[in-house]
């Protein structure tokens, strides 16, 4: 395998306190208690656990699927800005949420946005294979809870007919990209605690096909890679998971926002 890395902006370099939770995004107040039932689908093929034929997935989670653009011609699938005030349906929510998952306002860019807390707490979006996606979305952390500081919860996940991908803060600090059990290279520059970022992959399919992390400030422009595979079979893309933790690893307590999906390029502030 070839990875190739350039130095980029570490995600969440935190100072730790004894108490337990890092909090430092005092200005954003959350309504609604967003909690969906557990067992939401970090694993199996659809992402959030949906089943093939659009019912309920084998864990119970809701399915979640898409099918078509947003607007004819174009080549978003999904703007999930949640302004209509909603996590889930209508034009600008998901089309699921799992875990502890609720609505925050003000957002990060607009009147609202999702907060995820805690091990398997996100946002779901299924739709039909497609060959190349592109995903972006902003996230700012709130808190870190100490006694899990170790642990590495994925921020982003993707399902391919041919594998798993995913964006992982290693030890709530470092971004790395992952495909199975191949770990590409890793983020190194601290932001702070309540930095705000942006979040970008891009997916092609191909024998070998393409995979690309990218991370810049909120209104920054995404720049090369932080992290690329590209000597790997790389399937059709089928679900994305976006949240605090879309394995079974926690910690963090996170808002997210503008999540955008895409078939042509990766979306700017």
């Amino acid at each position: 395998m070839r990875v190739r890395g350039a130095v980029v902006p570490m995600l969440f370099g935190v100072a730790l306190s004894a108490c337990g939770a890092i909090v430092g995004l005092g200005d954003l107040s959350f309504e609604g208690d967003g909690t969906t039932p557990d067992g939401g689908g970090s694993d199996g093929a659809n992402g959030e656990g949906g089943g093939p034929d659009g019912g309920p997935g084998p864990d119970g989670a809701p399915d979640a699927r898409t099918d078509g653009p947003l607007d004819a011609g174009s080549t978003r699938l999904a703007e999930i800005t949640f302004e209509e005030g909603a996590l889930t349906g209508g034009k600008t929510g998901a089309a699921a949420q799992v875990g502890t998952t609720t609505l925050a306002t003000p957002g990060l860019r607009g009147g609202f946005a999702a907060r995820c807390q805690g091990a398997a707490s996100y946002l779901a979006t299924g739709f039909s294979p497609k060959k190349e996606v592109f995903v972006t979305f902003e996230m700012k952390v709130s808190a870190i809870n100490i006694g899990q500081i170790s642990e590495n919860p994925a921020v982003l996940k993707i399902f391919t007919d041919l594998g798993q991908i995913d964006i992982v803060a290693v030890q709530h600090d470092k971004l790395q990209l992952r495909f199975d059990a191949t770990f590409s290279a890793t983020s190194t520059t601290s932001v702070g605690l309540a930095a705000d970022v942006r979040i970008g992959i891009h997916l092609k399919q191909g024998t070998p096909g393409l995979i690309e992390g990218f991370v810049t400030s909120s209104n920054g422009t995404f720049g090369a890679p932080f992290a690329t595979i590209d000597t790997r079979n790389v399937g059709n893309t089928t679900s994305v998971e976006v949240g605090a933790s879309t394995n079974a690893e926690g910690g963090y307590t996170a808002v997210f926002d503008d999540i955008f999906i895409d078939t042509a390029k990766l979306a700017v502030p």
